[in-house]
């Protein structure tokens, strides 16, 4: 849900400032830079008509971006989902893998490991920070993570 949330709220933003400048437009024609009111407009435009998504919309991206500025390097094997209900579930996943790593392993880099049978994904996360000290007991992210996979039909296992 946080790519379709950041997505709504660029629009919304983008929009509301396209119409602020023709608000203005219409007071003080000469304060504005018409070109660049133009320029909004289209844009915005662009994106209600076109199918094809710009790489900030993409899914993913936004995670990605995270692990990036944490300094986490994410290794992708295989195609993650493009199905529009298993994006979030795989968002908190990899958002989960992210969060641990740096709070208890001290790793930087993470890979996710991708295979599909049928109508079935298997993720596998893993990273090469160091090993925990014992068993790990779910709770926080692990535990909401846990209750997504499981609304969503599937099965989450440490």
């Amino acid at each position: 849900m946080t790519g379709y949330v950041t997505l709504k709220t660029a629009l919304h933003d983008n929009i509301g400032q396209s119409i602020l400048i023709a608000k203005r437009y219409l007071y003080a024609p000469d304060s504005v830079d018409k070109k660049r009111m133009l320029e909004f407009w289209q844009d915005n435009v662009r994106h209600l008509i076109y199918d094809e998504p710009e790489k900030w919309e993409l899914p993913y991206y936004v995670i990605s971006k995270e692990a990036d500025l944490m300094g986490i390097r994410l290794n992708i094997i295989g195609e993650l989902p493009k199905e529009g209900e298993l994006i979030p579930i795989v968002d908190a996943a990899v958002s989960a893998q992210i969060s641990n790593t740096l709070k208890h392993t001290n790793g930087s880099e993470i890979t996710i490991a991708v295979s599909e049978t049928g109508d079935e994904y298997i993720l596998s996360l893993k990273n090469a920070g160091e090993a925990p000290g014992g068993r790990i007991e779910p709770k926080g992210g692990l535990e909401n993570l846990r209750r997504k996979v499981e609304e969503a039909g599937g099965r989450r296992a440490i």
